[in-house]
């Protein structure tokens, strides 16, 4: 099943950023070696060219916890 996650393009000082958005509940995405994670939700995406395709629910306590860690050191 392809999911429609949406995009858009964000210019902050002459560099454009394109931002992908979960399908589930519109959070931008975080990559995450060859998957997009929802860090709000726990949603996985795998992308394979212009399709996106739902690989894992993520949503676990353990899962929060780690994402939280991760935007700590980010």
């Amino acid at each position: 099943m392809n999911w429609n996650i949406w995009k858009t393009t964000v210019k902050e000082g002459g560099v454009s950023m394109k931002l992908l958005y979960c399908a589930r509940c519109t959070t931008p995405l975080m990559s995450a070696a060859t998957v997009l994670v929802c860090p709000c939700c726990g949603a996985a995406y795998r992308q394979r060219g212009t399709r996106f395709s739902f690989v894992a629910d993520l949503s676990g306590a353990y899962i929060k916890e780690l994402m939280n860690n991760l935007e700590v050191i980010a």
